[in-house]
């Protein structure tokens, strides 16, 4: 009975989106923020994906809750462009395969950095885009779905990584490896 629970929870995002203003959100933006606002069923401190929850249970409030605070970017949009939406990556050379955000800063008396890149990849076998989000908090580099492992997750079109440590700021990049346009 999940679907029709997800599918009502992904109505009320775009309802939310809409009147916050982006009118065209992209099917990426509700993922991420579905992936973004789910808790474990077992721990707080449990790995970002498993095989058994996938990205845990829909929390509908925190990701409303992302929603009216602005905390969330939509990249790659054709449509009208909105305070959330940030220019589409096109990878033309080895150097251009890459993003980099700002630092953000972290709000005081904040515990925990949820970060989710998703996005959309071509129906096959494998990957068609294979993106890699990076978050560096406090100057350490993590690597999303990864746990503590310095590797790459190169299997999935979602990325989340969770933060339990304290921070000022942090950066986000995002990398790609393959020659697609990259709208995330």
């Amino acid at each position: 009975m999940a679907t029709p629970l997800v599918s009502g929870c992904a109505a009320l995002i775009r309802e939310a989106l809409q009147e916050q203003g982006k009118h065209y959100a992209s099917a990426a933006l509700v993922k991420a923020l579905l992936t973004n606002g789910a808790v474990n069923y077992s721990s707080s401190n449990g790995p970002g994906f498993n095989g058994e929850q996938g990205f845990r249970r829909v929390n509908i409030d925190s990701s409303i809750t992302m929603i009216s605070q602005s905390a969330f970017m939509d990249g790659g949009t054709q449509l009208k462009v909105s305070k959330y939406d940030t220019s589409a990556l096109r990878v033309t050379a080895q150097a251009d395969r890459r993003w980099e955000s700002p630092p953000i800063p972290l709000p005081s008396g904040r515990h925990r950095l949820a970060v989710t890149l998703a996005y959309a990849d071509p129906p096959g076998a494998l990957l068609q885009k294979d993106v890699n989000l990076i978050v560096r908090v406090d100057g350490v580099e993590r690597h999303s779905n990864m746990g503590s492992d310095a590797g790459f997750d190169h299997i999935s079109k979602s990325s989340l990584l969770r933060s339990n440590d304290h921070a000022s700021s942090a950066d986000r990049k995002r990398r790609q490896r393959g020659e697609d346009h990259l709208g995330c």
